[in-house]
């Protein structure tokens, strides 16, 4: 499946693993994951 350009979404020029969001991922913020996942 070709993959699609979405409009709302920044150009796919990141690397694997990283996000082409400039907003810092909540999961990615250290203290702001969940108690049960340490």
């Amino acid at each position: 499946m070709p993959i699609a350009i979405d409009p709302t979404k920044a150009p796919d020029t990141t690397p694997p693993g990283k996000t082409p969001n400039p907003e810092p991922d909540p999961k990615k913020i250290p203290g702001n994951e969940p108690p049960s996942k340490k």
